[in-house]
């Protein structure tokens, strides 16, 4: 016990005793061999033309929430020993014109995905509409004993023999597995049930989201350095000293009344906290682990960035040591919705993911988590700590999760049994930023 110090290491210290300074902007960090394999038929000896395939339509939705669904299709991809392929409209929308261009990090770029992300499989979306005899991904969708698809209010069904049999199926569905409600999604979607876990399985979705959003070599090159200017700020701080508060606003929160302004369905999938209901929770947990001293605190939400900063400004003149640390690549875009970004004048598509990226790693830094855990942000967060990324044993808080009476209480669409619930969840629990 003498060969070691008395102190445990900083997290400073235990980076510097790799050779990386970042978990997730390494283009070399570790992957599930398996799942690479799987999507590199010919590291097993095969073909992409014997291959069996799952083609996923990547949705036009916020990245987190895309990206859950699309970890969630690629987990009963390789139950089924499938080749899983993204198929998106990546092209259009807030990521038209993105190839070819100033804004694109990767000059070889075949497409939008390709700007920043490395391939996800060698073989393509071709070689799989090759072997289901169509020319397009429209024509595959539309074959009802080829896809599972919704269409309004119309649910297409493959049956247990199609997922068994069939050498090529088209997902194009929001599928929120990793939800509260997933056991209501099991039950109506048949064929499928037996292959989804009724179980939240961070460490599995943080490696397939680890391996399905890999940086290639060029975005590595472009975002590292200000990424490692950022990080630095926590050179001198300890993660289990740490609290982390990624708080997730704009059209995530919202009051839940109609345009006409009466109480009733709203498009907003929760309530929002004002910035103090945080550091409560932030005050709450530093009575019991006393030697906290450092908060990060993210945002795409400018509000909550002002609230913050405003905080810091007094913390300088008290007695008291917190340390905020705030990212300063966060675009705070507000609305994250594609179709809505897609009109910006303010905001490039590089940025966006640069500002995303940075705060996902900032993110890796703490011990302690201050989430909406309905947010599939902050379930991809939880599920990258779970999956190898960090310094510490991380602790969740879910606001959602909290007794309706508890004054950190977040209403949400789950724990309201629904949208149109969310006017009697707020009325016992109103609050505005």
């Amino acid at each position: 016990l003498s060969e070691f110090p008395n102190t445990p290491p900083s997290s400073a210290e235990c980076r510097k005793a790799s050779d990386d300074l970042l978990c997730l902007t390494n283009s070399d960090s570790i992957v599930s061999p398996s799942l690479y394999e799987t999507q590199h038929p010919e590291l097993l000896g095969e073909k992409c033309s014997s291959s069996r395939y799952m083609v996923f339509y990547w949705q036009k939705m916020g990245f987190g929430a895309a990206l859950m669904s699309a970890v969630a299709a690629f987990r009963v991809a390789t139950h089924q020993k499938r080749v899983f392929l993204i198929h998106a409209e990546w092209g259009s929308g807030f990521y038209s014109g993105v190839t070819n261009s100033s804004l694109c990090p990767n000059a070889a770029a075949q497409d939008a995905w390709q700007c920043y992300f490395e391939p996800i499989s060698s073989c393509t979306v071709e070689d799989a509409l090759n072997i289901a005899g169509v020319k397009t991904a429209e024509e595959l969708r539309r074959n009802r004993e080829l896809s599972y698809w919704s269409f309004g209010s119309k649910i297409g069904k493959i049956s247990p023999d199609t997922l068994l049999k069939k050498r090529v199926v088209f997902i194009d569905m929001y599928f929120p597995w990793m939800s509260k409600q997933s056991k209501a999604i099991r039950d109506r979607m048949s064929g499928f049930g037996e292959l989804i876990s009724s179980e939240h399985d961070d460490l599995y979705l943080g490696i397939a989201m680890r391996y399905i959003i890999r940086l290639n070599p060029p975005t590595v090159k472009a975002f590292r350095p200000a990424i490692e200017k950022e990080v630095a700020k926590l050179n001198n701080v300890r993660a289990s000293k740490t609290i982390s508060l990624p708080i997730r606003g704009a059209d995530k929160c919202g009051t839940p009344v109609l345009d006409d302004g009466t109480l009733g369905r709203s498009r907003f999938e929760s309530a929002c906290l004002p910035f103090e209901t945080y550091m409560n929770a932030v005050a709450a947990i530093r009575k019991v682990s006393v030697s906290i001293d450092t908060v990060i605190i993210t945002s795409e939400d400018s509000r909550y960035i002002k609230a913050a900063k405003a905080l810091q400004e007094k913390l300088s003149k008290s007695d008291d040591k917190l340390r905020l640390v705030f990212n300063d690549l966060d675009e705070q875009q507000g609305d994250s919705r594609w179709e809505n970004l897609a009109g910006s004048t303010q905001h490039s598509h590089a940025k966006i993911i640069f500002s995303m990226w940075s705060t996902l790693e900032l993110q890796m830094h703490a011990t302690y988590y201050v989430m909406n855990c309905n947010s599939h942000w902050h379930q991809w967060i939880r599920a990258i700590r779970a999956g190898g990324c960090g310094y510490s044993q991380p602790v969740f808080f879910c606001l959602d999760e909290q007794n309706y009476k508890s004054k950190f209480f977040m209403c949400t669409q789950h724990n309201s049994a629904g949208k149109s619930a969310l006017a009697a969840c707020q009325s016992r629990s109103a609050r505005e930023i």
